[in-house]
């Protein structure tokens, strides 16, 4: 199944992960549960997190 969100979170210039993540890292999230996890992750490394929902394909 593909993800139905993307958590991006900007890492901060000043942090340790900056050198090896680079400026946004962007994670992929499926239902409900899974993007608060992610946000949890994100700001336990420093970073702001961003949810935004994940493009889906027409048919």
């Amino acid at each position: 199944m593909p993800p139905t969100h993307h958590v991006c979170g900007y890492i901060p210039p000043n942090s340790p992960l900056r050198p090896f993540a680079g400026r946004i890292v962007t994670l992929p999230a499926r239902g409900l549960a899974q993007p608060a996890e992610r946000i949890g992750e994100l700001r336990a490394a420093g970073a702001r997190p961003i949810v935004v929902a994940a493009p889906r394909p027409v048919n």
